[in-house]
């Protein structure tokens, strides 16, 4: 850990959220139980799914700085980008968006272009900027989550929990704006690249204080993009030292390999 780390999960609550987040990227829609393992107690809402007619726009934007990331995300079969589940014990409703384990090209393609953010909270405010490609991204699934959240209200929760990966960490921050501001909200991020600027790292830590980004040492993404164009990371930072090194980014990012044997250490 670094000396300015700030822990606000402990190392058997940071290895449940680890398992959750692994599951993102094992939802089989075709399942005849339930489409993820999940621990005892836990309801299955439903998948996050892409909107098909938002990806062929954005695949279609061929001169768009943001093709190789549009690219990194959107495959033609469509798989699943993670799931919603309730926990009956807690009365937390679970939010897990995968992003992207190996397929990393985008990391260095991704152009870095701050845009004012688009959300219900704000209304028109030009100094909380976001990145323009996670925010469109974002659109893809958006009205997916929209209906799972909805769903989710039936079990009347007390609280949420959002976590992601990769590039699903900035997607999941965006998800959790989807909420009122009476709802109670936790964070969990892994290998997240920074979303916004200062003004939207401020703004969002103020309304979600309860949010870990833990970054694995060696790993290139939570870097990303670079603070020195205006990015800020949120959330509070944890530092582990997992799997990987600088030589070797697609084990640094991994969660299974790069991330869970630092937080073994904890």
């Amino acid at each position: 850990m670094g000396f300015d780390d700030k822990v606000i999960f402990t190392k058997a609550q940071l290895l449940a959220d680890l398992a959750l987040i692994e599951q993102a990227y094992l939802v089989n829609p075709a399942a005849i139980s339930s489409p993820v393992k999940l621990p005892v107690g836990f309801v299955y809402v439903g998948t996050i799914e892409v909107d098909s007619s938002v990806t062929a726009r954005l695949l279609a934007l061929q001169s768009s700085v943001h093709l190789p990331l549009f690219r990194a995300l959107f495959k033609p079969d469509s798989e699943p980008w993670g799931y919603v589940a309730y926990d009956t014990a807690t009365g937390t409703v679970h939010v897990s968006i995968r992003g992207t384990e190996t397929e990393l090209e985008w990391a260095e393609d991704a152009a870095a272009i701050l845009v004012p953010c688009e959300s219900e909270w704000l209304g028109v405010q030009g100094t909380i900027r976001i990145h323009e490609g996670f925010q469109q991204v974002f659109t893809a699934i958006r009205s997916s989550l929209v209906s799972l959240i909805a769903r989710a209200r039936t079990y009347t929760p007390a609280r949420w929990a959002f976590r992601g990966h990769s590039l699903g960490s900035p997607l999941a921050v965006q998800a959790r704006l989807l909420l009122t501001s009476s709802d109670v909200a936790s964070c969990c991020l892994w290998a997240a690249p920074r979303t916004g600027n200062s003004g939207f790292a401020g703004w969002w830590n103020a309304i979600t204080p309860n949010c870990q980004a833990v970054i694995n040492a060696p790993d290139l993404v939570p870097k990303l993009p670079p603070a020195g164009l205006g990015f800020e990371a949120v959330g509070q930072i944890l530092r582990i030292q997992g799997g990987g090194n600088f030589f070797d980014l697609k084990t640094a990012h991994n969660l299974e390999l790069g991330y869970a044997p630092g937080v073994e250490k904890l």
